[in-house]
């Protein structure tokens, strides 16, 4: 079952040349990792965004970008609240610009399950200990109670995993979820997410731009390059024999 598709997704700014993003067709299947790698300024973060509804202000838009059969081109505001709060959930590349700095850990978990699902203080902060404990940090209801800065970068991008969980998404976007960590903690949320991708059955898509890290973790990759995908193939594949000069640019690149 496809859970997202991108279907010559193109997007134009006014005051650019070229566009932003120029044809992209991508799919992601319920069970699936898929990584989107390139360099930055390729694409990347506008295509994920793209699969909340989140385009650029003033941008011109062509093509079609479906969550679970809604197309999110010209959505309707109950079709994107829909999408956004029961079947597709972002985690971004930096946990402290996700979360609140005045308000409890506890508050933003919470939120969401007392506004969209209608629960009781008590129910949301039950699921929200569960959550935490999930994403494998102790003693979850004493960090309920705490703020953002007295938890560590890596503590934080586990409370911002718990709070993409906290509606039962379908579809989970990462957007470079390990730049701000340091190799240690990277490997640890890495094994996090792909334990939950495997439990829950999600459709996972992993915005980086190193293509080693998308390797360890994905069944397929997509090569973004100026705005357009150049090459897409499963992983062992693309490795043993990539078509593009750009792929195999990446892979030369890197370290031995």
């Amino acid at each position: 079952m496809t859970l997202l598709a991108y279907e010559g997704l193109r997007v134009t700014l006014p005051a650019m040349a070229r566009p932003v993003l120029d044809g992209i067709g991508l799919r992601v299947a319920a069970g699936e990792v898929v990584a989107l790698v390139g360099e930055s300024g390729s694409g990347k973060s506008v295509t994920a965004r793209a699969a909340l509804g989140l385009f650029p202000q003033g941008a011109e838009i062509g093509g079609r970008v479906l969550v679970d059969g809604t197309d999110l081109v010209g959505a309707d505001p109950a079709s994107l609240r829909d999408v956004r709060t029961n079947k597709a959930a972002m985690i971004y590349q930096d946990p402290r610009a996700a979360i609140n700095p005045v308000r409890r850990v506890g508050d933003f978990l919470t939120e969401p399950l007392r506004l969209v699902h209608g629960w009781t203080k008590a129910r949301a902060e039950r699921r929200a200990a569960e959550l935490l404990d999930a994403v494998g940090l102790p003693d979850p209801v004493r960090h309920l109670g705490q703020y953002p800065h007295e938890l560590s970068g890596g503590m934080l991008q586990r409370v911002v995993i718990a709070a993409a969980l906290t509606t039962e998404p379908k579809l989970l976007l990462c957007d470079e979820p390990t730049t701000a960590l340091d190799v240690s903690t990277q490997a640890e949320i890495l094994a996090i997410l792909g334990r939950l991708q495997r439990e829950r059955g999600l459709g996972l898509l992993l915005i980086t731009h190193d293509i080693e890290l998308a390797a360890s973790v994905s069944d397929r990759i997509y090569v973004m390059y100026a705005g357009r995908i150049v090459e897409t193939a499963p992983v062992a594949e693309l490795f043993a024999s990539p078509r593009h000069p750009y792929t195999a640019g990446l892979l030369g690149s890197s370290p031995p």
